[in-house]
């Protein structure tokens, strides 16, 4: 390619230059990747849902795509694993369990194809064994597919640029159509790309071409006139909530220390070094003129620096770990790069060496401490430790608790169903297999997710519950998540409900517990007569 040097070692010209084989590195491959999906489909199976994964079951109830609060890509993919796997957590969770599996896969073909065999099974074990990736591989979620697309775009960009075939420029740009589909933060992908193009003089060798230019044309034109036309019909509803609603502006500049800890709890305290290491590494490699360093640097630093300004910015609760997962899983392809004859003289990289061994230890003890405590909740509970995922827990138990309920599930057109927050309507209607007559009163919470308008076009919000009790009177049937500190619940008494509702008769409790503690408690009540007043936070549809 014009202006670039051939930094491919033999290893990689052989693997290149010989038909497509089972070899031992593949089968070392295959054996990670199988492992990793074993884990997380067990994990799947057993574990309860998140309310994000229950909105996007509710999605594929509701015809029409949707592009807030996330673009569509989740919703569509469960809905097609669905229809082939019928209902279920495993079902809900198959297309994550796939991307998961694939970024293995892109790792070790990015690693391979930039330095060689040896750096490319490293990469694929380090993305293997990050808790973080092993997570989000795991669960229904925009997140699986924005690190596959991330990295596949990271991939079919490197070997566009070494002029391989222009294919693959077509390929790179159906890549970041696909992640725009996915996640709006592709958008730093393209922005990544056009720091590397621009920064390198081979970039900017490659920019003289048409053909970057296609794939931009690809990647943009297959996603924005269905995005804008999307939001010029419901009122710009995604621009409004990123760019506004979903945050808490208050500048507090020590809470990037607790934001970055953060990050290496998530990714194993050792890999977070190791991974901060690798893009080091990258930008000495870039400095020398060698631009795997711009690819791997880039790509892998600019998410998370961007994501550094809003932890000062805004309120932490709003600022999740995972938003700036694809810059760290690169990083983890950098951290690998560390490896190579380029990375490091030969007495630092065998040290090296047994620092990633050490790291990738203590990752894969995170994921399986992780996974016994999702996938069996009593063990933390049992040794004074809150489980994982006790956000998850008792959605099953609540459900079934509502089915018995007289009056309710076993008629074909029950009364009302009323939740104090969307999550809880989301995930018991996930697990009845139902999203008729059922509401949702958390103006607050509605309108910091963004469910305001989604909740008036599905006719499950305040309103609708008072249209549906003027046509059918009589009582209703509230669930409430009671809110739990340690031993004792904060408001264990209907004290919400009864601001709206005339009568209030308590019917059942269902609680998770181990011993005294109480990890959560939900509360079925019969209510009657409406007194509240109807609201509706300003923004209005598409919010």
């Amino acid at each position: 390619m014009p202006g670039s040097r051939d930094t491919t070692d033999p290893a990689q010209q052989t693997v290149e230059g010989k038909p497509v084989r089972l070899s031992r590195e593949g089968r070392v491959i295959l054996a990670v990747a199988a492992a990793s999906l074993a884990l997380r489909v067990a994990f799947a199976a057993a574990g309860d849902i998140f309310q994000d994964e229950a909105l996007h079951w509710w999605e594929t109830r509701h015809p029409g795509v949707q592009f807030s609060p996330q673009p569509p890509m989740a919703s569509l993919i469960v809905q097609a694993s669905l229809a082939v796997l019928g209902h279920g957590t495993l079902a809900l969770r198959a297309g994550s369990l796939l991307w998961g599996t694939g970024a293995i896969v892109l790792a070790w073909l990015i690693g391979r194809d930039m330095f060689g065999r040896g750096v490319g099974l490293w990469a694929a074990a380090i993305v293997a064994c990050s808790p973080l990736l092993f997570g989000i591989g795991s669960v229904t979620g925009p997140d699986a597919p924005l690190v596959f697309f991330w990295l596949l775009t990271l991939w079919t960009g490197w070997r566009a640029a070494q002029g391989e075939s222009r294919w693959w420029w077509v390929l790179c740009g159906l890549a970041v159509a696909a992640g725009f589909y996915s996640k709006y933060m592709m958008v730093l992908a393209v922005a990544s790309a056009a720091v590397v193009l621009c920064a390198t003089r081979q970039g900017r060798a490659l920019l003289r071409t048409p053909w970057p230019w296609v794939a931009l044309a690809l990647g943009v034109g297959l996603f924005a006139p269905v995005f804008l036309g999307w939001n010029v019909h419901h009122g710009w509803p995604a621009f409004r909530y990123h760019l506004g609603a979903r945050h808490v502006w208050e500048v507090s500049p020590d809470r990037v220390a607790k934001y970055l800890a953060a990050h290496a709890g998530a990714w194993s305290p050792l890999l977070w070094v190791g991974i901060w290491v690798g893009m080091v590494t990258a930008g000495r490699l870039w400095r020398r003129g060698d631009w795997r360093g711009a690819w791997l640097g880039v790509f892998g630093a600019l998410p998370i620096l961007f994501f550094v300004v809003p932890s000062v910015l805004t309120e932490r609760k709003m600022l999740r770990v995972h938003w700036d997962e694809m810059g760290y899983a690169t990083g983890a392809i950098a951290l690998a790069a560390t490896l190579s004859p380029d990375g490091f003289r030969p007495h630092v990289r065998r040290a090296w060496r047994g620092f990633a061994v050490v790291g990738l230890a203590l990752g894969a003890l995170t994921i399986v401490v992780f996974w016994v405590g999702s996938v069996w909740p009593r063990v933390p509970m049992a040794l004074g430790v809150r489980p994982p995922m006790r956000q998850a827990l008792g959605w099953r138990e609540l459900a079934q608790a509502v089915q018995k309920t007289p009056n309710w599930s076993s008629r074909p057109n029950p009364p009302p169903l009323v939740a104090d927050s969307f999550a809880t309507m989301f995930c018991v209607g996930f697990h009845l297999r139902r999203t008729e007559s059922m509401y949702a009163l958390a103006h607050e919470r509605n309108a910091q997710y963004g469910m305001v308008g989604k909740l008036a076009d599905w006719h499950a919000d305040e309103r609708a519950l008072v249209e549906a009790m003027a046509r059918r009177p009589g009582p209703v049937l509230y669930v409430h998540d009671h809110r739990v500190s340690g031993k004792r619940l904060r408001a264990p008494e209907p004290t919400r409900m009864r601001r709206y509702f005339a009568e209030v008769e308590p019917l059942e409790t269902v609680t998770v517990a181990h011993g005294d503690r109480v990890y959560r408690s939900y509360g079925l009540y019969a209510c009657r007569g409406w007194t509240g007043r109807t609201t509706r936070l300003p923004g209005g549809k598409g919010d």
